[in-house]
């Protein structure tokens, strides 16, 4: 039986009624081959395009072909008003901050973070691209939170989350917060009184957009003021454990269960070490040696405390104290368990495929672009 094309639109409309709006992007496509002057099926075709998100197809299509009727808006117009309330798209991924007594300067943390996102804007072409930043505020009394807010509400910053913690649990507490509010398949993490240089929510996005087996990247870390005097032993150790410089999936930091929050791990970086541990015993990563990330050394912070342990002028202290050496074992003991658990453990789905080392980071593959 041949169908006409008043009875193609009709099918048409009927598959619009019950919400299938790919069945009836079909028929308009077939209607529209058949009877290019068909008029009547440019509109329902716009609409069901705008329905599916295909935004710039509604509007080449609006321009192309200009119908409109008496008492209803042009196409160009019904486009124009599905472009001012339809909802903003997804992040693309969150920057987690934990932050505490850090109001003196979190602001330039928070900016670096808008430098990286304009940068990758660029790169990327993607002019609509945004990526969630979730600050957790862990019972901070120099007002760390308040300049959060005011960061954002003077460059009118609407992707960003702040928790607030009502005791001081630490680093891993506050990063585990504030990653319970992220938003977007990928997770970068920016202590507050470090920076990302400009490339790298875009170096980690791309990474693991090309490799869809790997779990995580890891990029190279500019230490302020004396990274030429590092030692490779100390800097292959911090890049392999600072959660600053790490791209990772959201879904296998959910799997891992974020960072171990047990008073045993608070010494040393203890749950950045445990973090990455599951991570690199678990899963392939990526490393791009590329600095991507400043560590910020000022009087009193981490790494004007380690700066003379870094440069090698003083040797390790921990390594002699018996206190802290037996924190340390009963932590690696609890850090191994948890990894023998998570290998038997359920996996979602999205999981990237869970592969079991013997060692964290052998199973990281040096891009070769850049070298090791």
């Amino acid at each position: 039986m041949q169908v006409t094309a008043d009875q193609a639109l009709q099918l048409a409309l009927e598959r619009i009624h019950v919400c299938d709006y790919d069945g009836a992007e079909s028929v308009l496509r077939q209607l529209r081959a058949a009877l290019p002057g068909y008029a009547p099926a440019v509109r329902p075709l716009v609409i069901v395009l705008l329905t599916l998100g295909r935004l710039a197809e509604a509007e080449a299509l609006a321009e192309a072909c200009p119908t409109s009727s008496p008492g209803r808006p042009t196409l160009a117009e019904l486009v124009a008003l599905h472009q001012r309330h339809a909802p903003p798209p997804e992040p693309l991924g969150t920057i987690v901050i934990p932050a505490f007594q850090a109001a003196a300067h979190i602001g330039e943390a928070l900016d670096s973070v808008a430098a990286a996102v304009d940068f990758f804007r660029r790169e990327t072409g993607n002019a609509s691209a945004r990526f969630l930043i979730a600050v957790g505020d862990d019972a901070s009394t120099d007002g760390t939170g308040d300049v959060v807010a005011a960061w954002a509400a003077d460059r009118r910053w609407t992707d960003l989350v702040l928790v607030r913690s009502i005791r001081n649990g630490g680093q891993a507490m506050a990063r585990n917060q504030a990653a319970r509010l992220a938003r977007g398949p990928y997770l970068w993490f920016l202590d507050a009184d470090d920076m990302f240089l400009p490339d790298h929510i875009h170096l980690g996005w791309t990474a693991l957009e090309a490799r869809p087996e790997a779990a995580f990247v890891r990029t190279g870390i500019h230490f302020e003021g004396i990274d030429d005097q590092i030692v490779l032993d100390h800097r292959i150790k911090n890049q392999n454990t600072a959660p600053t410089n790490l791209c990772v999936r959201a879904v296998c930091h959910q799997f891992v269960g974020g960072f171990p929050e047990a008073e045993v791990y608070r010494h040393g970086g203890g749950e950045d070490v445990a973090y990455s541990d599951f991570l690199g015993c678990l899963f392939y990563g990526v490393r791009k040696m590329r600095q991507t990330v400043l560590y910020r050394r000022r009087p009193g912070n981490a790494l004007d405390v380690q700066a003379d342990l870094f440069t090698g002028r003083r040797p390790d202290a921990a390594t002699f104290d018996q206190g802290v050496m037996l924190r340390q074992i009963i932590a690696r003991t609890l850090t191994d368990r948890t990894i023998l658990d998570l290998i038997d453990a359920p996996r979602p789905p999205t999981l990237p495929p869970v592969r079991t080392f013997r060692r964290p980071f052998e199973n990281m593959d040096s891009d070769p672009e850049f070298g090791i």
